[in-house]
């Protein structure tokens, strides 16, 4: 793997009746000729 993306952001999420905060990470790989690995 040549190229590591990360990213994370906040969306909100019905938990219990309730309305929440909830962090979503994301993650992809990249190997050198450009594709993602599955």
């Amino acid at each position: 793997m040549k190229y590591l993306y990360l990213d994370a952001r906040y969306e909100k999420v019905r938990l219990d009746g309730q309305v929440r905060s909830a962090v979503v990470l994301l993650a992809m790989g990249v190997n050198g000729a450009g594709f993602c690995g599955n």
